[in-house]
């Protein structure tokens, strides 16, 4: 930060799951970020990954029932909302 003089970025927390996936996913594959928004909705974001993500989607709250429609078939699944989103 600024008292350190060390760059920082702000992320979001589906982003930030995204890039704990990146080290065992390979180049190309789909990541879906998704945590459990309880209440049968899940907060979800794709991305593909490369030497820096690529998001796919934009983060968004969908119900499960609406899922397969919002976030592509993904390679990798993160977050506490990764069994719901499988």
């Amino acid at each position: 930060g600024m008292a350190t003089g060390v760059p920082v970025a702000g992320v979001t927390s589906l982003e930030a799951l995204a890039y704990g996936a990146l080290e065992r996913t390979s180049e190309g594959g789909v990541i879906a970020a998704a945590i459990d928004g309880r209440r049968g909705q899940l907060y979800v974001q794709s991305f593909r990954a490369s030497a820096a993500l690529e998001p796919l989607s934009q983060p968004a709250a969908v119900d499960l029932g609406d899922l397969p429609a919002v976030l592509p078939r993904a390679g990798v699944a993160v977050g506490s909302g990764a069994v719901l989103a499988a």
